[in-house]
Protein backbone atom coordinates (compact mmCIF):
# COMPACT_ATOMS: atom_id res chain seq x y z
CA UNK A 1 0.00 0.00 0.00
CA UNK A 2 2.84 2.66 0.69
CA UNK A 3 4.53 1.60 -2.76
CA UNK A 4 1.64 2.69 -4.26
CA UNK A 5 0.87 6.16 -2.54
CA UNK A 6 4.49 6.60 -2.89
CA UNK A 7 3.85 6.20 -6.39
CA UNK A 8 1.20 8.90 -6.59
CA UNK A 9 3.18 11.05 -4.10
CA UNK A 10 6.12 10.73 -7.39
CA UNK A 11 3.74 11.83 -10.27
CA UNK A 12 2.34 15.33 -7.85
CA UNK A 13 6.01 15.80 -6.79
CA UNK A 14 6.79 15.20 -10.59
CA UNK A 15 4.39 18.41 -11.60
CA UNK A 16 5.06 20.90 -8.88
CA UNK A 17 8.58 20.45 -9.07
CA UNK A 18 9.02 21.17 -12.69
CA UNK A 19 6.56 23.64 -12.22
CA UNK A 20 8.53 25.66 -9.66
CA UNK A 21 12.07 25.17 -11.54
CA UNK A 22 10.07 26.56 -14.61
CA UNK A 23 9.04 29.37 -12.16
CA UNK A 24 12.32 30.03 -10.63
CA UNK A 25 14.07 30.21 -14.16
CA UNK A 26 11.49 32.77 -15.65
CA UNK A 27 11.36 34.89 -12.36
CA UNK A 28 15.17 34.43 -10.37
CA UNK A 29 18.14 35.18 -11.87
CA UNK A 30 20.60 32.34 -11.52
CA UNK A 31 24.54 32.08 -11.44
CA UNK A 32 25.64 30.76 -14.17
CA UNK A 33 25.27 27.10 -14.85
CA UNK A 34 23.36 26.63 -11.46
CA UNK A 35 19.96 26.12 -13.49
CA UNK A 36 21.09 23.34 -15.46
CA UNK A 37 22.14 21.14 -12.66
CA UNK A 38 19.29 21.47 -10.96
CA UNK A 39 17.49 20.44 -13.95
CA UNK A 40 20.18 17.23 -13.94
CA UNK A 41 19.55 16.52 -10.38
CA UNK A 42 15.30 16.27 -11.03
CA UNK A 43 15.84 14.34 -13.90
CA UNK A 44 18.05 11.74 -12.31
CA UNK A 45 15.99 11.93 -8.69
CA UNK A 46 13.19 10.84 -10.58
CA UNK A 47 14.46 7.93 -12.47
CA UNK A 48 16.22 6.20 -9.76
CA UNK A 49 12.25 6.99 -7.99
CA UNK A 50 10.65 4.66 -10.50
CA UNK A 51 13.74 2.42 -10.59
CA UNK A 52 13.58 2.26 -6.97
CA UNK A 53 9.78 1.45 -6.77
CA UNK A 54 9.74 -1.08 -9.63
CA UNK A 55 12.62 -2.95 -7.39
CA UNK A 56 10.54 -2.29 -4.41
CA UNK A 57 7.17 -4.06 -5.91
CA UNK A 58 9.45 -6.72 -7.41
CA UNK A 59 11.02 -7.91 -4.14
CA UNK A 60 8.35 -7.21 -1.90
CA UNK A 61 5.89 -9.43 -4.66
CA UNK A 62 9.10 -12.43 -4.33
CA UNK A 63 10.33 -11.63 -0.86
CA UNK A 64 13.84 -11.90 -2.52
CA UNK A 65 16.66 -10.43 -0.47
CA UNK A 66 18.76 -9.33 -3.28
CA UNK A 67 16.29 -6.91 -4.74
CA UNK A 68 15.21 -5.66 -1.46
CA UNK A 69 18.91 -4.89 -0.79
CA UNK A 70 19.22 -2.94 -4.12
CA UNK A 71 16.13 -1.33 -2.95
CA UNK A 72 18.04 -0.05 0.55
CA UNK A 73 20.90 0.81 -1.78
CA UNK A 74 19.20 2.79 -4.26
CA UNK A 75 17.26 4.75 -1.11
CA UNK A 76 20.33 6.37 -0.41
CA UNK A 77 21.44 8.67 -3.63
CA UNK A 78 17.21 9.10 -3.17
CA UNK A 79 18.02 10.70 0.17
CA UNK A 80 21.00 13.04 -0.79
CA UNK A 81 18.63 14.53 -3.54
CA UNK A 82 15.97 15.55 -1.52
CA UNK A 83 18.15 16.77 0.64
CA UNK A 84 19.41 18.93 -2.04
CA UNK A 85 16.43 19.99 -3.28
CA UNK A 86 15.84 20.83 0.13
CA UNK A 87 18.89 22.55 1.42
CA UNK A 88 21.42 22.95 -1.43
CA UNK A 89 19.38 24.70 -4.09
CA UNK A 90 20.33 28.19 -5.33
CA UNK A 91 16.66 29.10 -4.85
CA UNK A 92 14.43 27.32 -2.26
CA UNK A 93 10.68 27.70 -2.09
CA UNK A 94 8.61 27.04 0.47
CA UNK A 95 6.82 24.18 -1.76
CA UNK A 96 9.49 22.48 -2.14
CA UNK A 97 10.28 22.18 1.67
CA UNK A 98 7.61 20.63 1.45
CA UNK A 99 7.48 18.69 -0.73
CA UNK A 100 10.92 16.81 -0.31
CA UNK A 101 10.15 17.14 3.23
CA UNK A 102 7.05 14.46 2.33
CA UNK A 103 9.12 12.56 0.05
CA UNK A 104 11.63 12.22 2.83
CA UNK A 105 8.87 11.01 4.93
CA UNK A 106 7.84 8.35 2.59
CA UNK A 107 11.61 7.18 1.75
CA UNK A 108 12.33 6.81 5.36
CA UNK A 109 8.99 4.97 5.93
CA UNK A 110 9.66 2.46 2.78
CA UNK A 111 13.05 2.30 4.15
CA UNK A 112 11.96 1.46 7.54
CA UNK A 113 9.37 -1.58 6.38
Amino acid sequence: MLLFLHRIYIYFYLVLELLSLFLKNYKLSYPRGNIAGEYLIFILLLILQFINLYIGAIGNKTESSGTLIWFLLICFPLAFAYCFFFFLQSYVLMLEIFLNGVGLVFLLSLIHI
